[in-house]
C-alpha cells in the first residue's frame, strides 16, 4: 500500500497547476451548491436506505453493516467516475488494481448486498 502511495504522490508532483479563475459571485452565493444534502439523497438513494440514512442522523441509529458497505462502494463509484472525467487513468488503474486485490472494488460484489 505504501508504494502506491509513493506512486501517487510521484504522479501528482508531475502535474502543473490548473488555473482557477475567482468566481464573480459572493461565497453567499455558491456556498452549499454542491452538498448531497436531504432533498439530493431523497432524489439518489432508494426510499429504505434514505430513511435508514435520516433516522442515523436525526436520531444516532447505527446504520446496517449493509447499507454501510453499499454507501462506501456508491462513493468508490463517485471517486472513480471523478477521476476518470479528470483523466487521472494512472490512479484510477492503481485504484481500482489494488480494490481488486483486497476484495473490495464498488463492482467487486454482487448486486444482492444492494439495500432497496
Amino acid at each position: 500500500m505504501s508504494s502506491f502511495r509513493f506512486k501517487a504522490v510521484n504522479e501528482a508532483s508531475k502535474r502543473k497547476p490548473k488555473r482557477v479563475e475567482a468566481s464573480a459571485k459572493r461565497p453567499s452565493e455558491y456556498f452549499g451548491e454542491l452538498v448531497f444534502g436531504r432533498a439530493q439523497m431523497e432524489k439518489y438513494l432508494s426510499k429504505r436506505t434514505f430513511d435508514a440514512l435520516v433516522e442515523s442522523i436525526d436520531k444516532g441509529t447505527p446504520l446496517s453493516r449493509e447499507l454501510r458497505l453499499y454507501l462506501l462502494r456508491k462513493r468508490l463509484e463517485q471517486t472513480l467516475l471523478r477521476l476518470e472525467a479528470d483523466k487521472d487513468v494512472y490512479v484510477v488503474r492503481s485504484l481500482r488494481s489494488e480494490w481488486s486485490t483486497k476484495g473490495c472494488s464498488p463492482r467487486h460484489s454482487s448486486d444482492s448486498t444492494i439495500p432497496t
